[in-house]
């Protein structure tokens, strides 16, 4: 089903680096201790929305890619559980499911245009 062999990766170490650090090490755990907890749900959300992204292309192209099996296995139930317990404790409204959405779109958004640019610096095909 999947192919295996070698993987091309759009972003180099420098740019996976400056995404995951300043999120994931920094921002999430500063945002999750964040009082009122809704300022935290934009961190749900966008590991929600990266997970999805991970899985989908793994689906699409039917080939494993770095964070595949941390998505499935972590990320997505993870995600989905914490914005399952934050609307059953009145936390997730949606206003703010909408906000936090956006800002995991706009985020996504924003390293899908540095994945292009660096496909079309490169001299490669981008599909949409």
């Amino acid at each position: 089903m999947f192919r295996t062999g070698r993987i091309e990766l759009p972003l180099d170490a420098r740019t996976i680096f400056w995404i995951n650090v300043p999120l994931s090490w920094v921002l999430y755990p500063v945002f999750t201790l964040l009082h009122p907890p809704a300022l935290g749900l934009w961190v749900a959300a966008t590991t929600l929305v990266n997970a999805l992204a991970h899985v989908g292309m793994g689906i699409a192209r039917r080939a494993y890619n770095p964070g595949l099996v941390a998505s499935c296995a972590v990320s997505l139930p993870l995600s989905v559980a914490t914005l399952i317990v934050a609307g059953r404790a009145g936390v997730l409204t949606a206003a703010g499911g909408a906000a936090a959405l956006t800002i995991a779109l706009l985020l996504h958004a924003a390293i899908l245009a540095t994945v292009r640019r660096r496909l079309l610096q490169a001299g490669r095909s981008v599909q949409a």
